[in-house]
């Protein structure tokens, strides 16, 4: 599994993996929540079978992130 890089909590956008940003974009369009309630996001990105996007604010929130 990729591991994604985090600036004080903020996901650098250029390194995320495209399938990624396309998921944070649609969860983004439907409006359902607001995109700082990173819980609420989270449960949206499962029940959309959003597994990577779900996996990748698991890894930041645990501080499993690297450089790379």
């Amino acid at each position: 599994m990729k591991r994604y890089a985090a600036v004080r909590g903020l996901i650098r956008p250029w390194q995320l993996d495209n399938d990624v940003k396309e998921h944070i974009l649609a969860l983004r369009a439907t409006g359902l929540t607001n995109m700082f309630d990173v819980n609420a996001v989270q449960r949206l990105a499962v029940e959309r079978d959003f597994h990577e996007l779900a996996a990748a604010l698991t890894m930041i929130g645990q501080g499993m992130y690297g450089s790379s």
